[in-house]
């Protein structure tokens, strides 16, 4: 009598090694940790420049437009870059900006500065609210001279 022909078993699997997997997991969700930190922090770093630069520029505005609503043109006045107070007198300001309607409120919406060659400036966009009721938006062009940011329209 013949029989037919055994066939080996395959051998079964090796076991699955759950120390690798684990250490996989384990260094990518490190890797995804540091990079969220890194990620966050450097938000906060990158707008916290941002707003040291721009601070200063929209202060300068805001005086400005603080100065306006006040009625103290001559204080408004002396906040315009040299350029601007060679072309205008500060009698013919103050009497050009007391014909105008009072600004009621102001809302400083953006800011940007540039350094170009080491000439340093930027502009300020602001919606002005008259007593009238009527809402404006100003870009108010801006240039720092001696240190201090100034309103120079162009």
């Amino acid at each position: 009598m013949s029989y037919p022909p055994t066939y080996a078993m395959p051998n079964p699997p090796p076991p699955k090694n759950n120390r690798t997997i684990k250490i996989v997991v384990t260094v990518v969700a490190a890797v995804l940790l540091v990079c969220c930190i890194g990620g966050v922090g450097g938000g906060f770093w990158f707008y916290n420049t941002i707003k040291e630069a721009t601070g200063p520029a929209r202060e300068a505005v805001a005086g400005y437009l603080d100065d306006t609503r006040a009625g103290n043109h001559a204080e408004a006045y002396r906040r315009l870059c040299a350029r601007e107070r060679r072309q205008v007198t500060e009698e013919a300001y103050i009497r050009e900006e007391a014909g105008l309607p009072k600004i009621a409120s102001y809302r400083i919406t953006n800011a940007k500065v540039s350094n170009r060659n080491g000439a340093v400036s930027g502009t300020v966009m602001a919606m002005v609210t008259r007593t009238t009721g009527s809402t404006q938006g100003f870009i108010y062009p801006m240039v720092k001279e001696g240190g201090e940011w100034r309103i120079c329209p162009e």
